[in-house]
């Protein structure tokens, strides 16, 4: 028997989640006069893929009335929702999170339908 007859290696595979991003919330902060102003606050930093749209979408967001919808993957978080934005670490494109989706409901990963804010819009 060979010394390392019964260990086999694991073969490595590529994540599909190639592009750091970081999920910031919002919190109210007081400033001197009295008001509230909204503070970005990091929520985390995780790595997500960008998927492309179907020529369905595309069609649809033809029309004027409808904004580009891009659609984000990543590893479940707890807490992501609809008050939280995106930003990306690589290329500083910030997406505003519409839906959050969690898939077939076990907590493995999140389907984020989200639009890209454009000039602070």
């Amino acid at each position: 028997m060979k010394r390392y007859e019964g260990c086999k290696r694991k073969k490595t595979t590529h994540s599909k989640y190639k592009h750091s991003c970081t999920i910031h919330s919002f919190t109210k902060v007081s400033d001197r006069m009295g008001g509230y102003v909204k503070t970005p606050v990091v929520f985390a930093t995780v790595f997500v893929e960008f998927w492309k749209q179907t020529a369905k979408q595309a069609v649809e967001n033809l029309r004027e009335d409808s904004p580009e919808t891009i659609i984000i993957n990543l590893q479940y978080i707890a807490g992501v929702d609809e008050t939280q934005t995106i930003t990306s670490n690589e290329n500083g494109r910030v997406f505003e999170i519409k839906t959050s989706i969690n898939v077939k409901e076990e907590n493995r990963e999140l389907l984020l339908m989200c639009r890209e804010l454009v000039d602070g819009s």
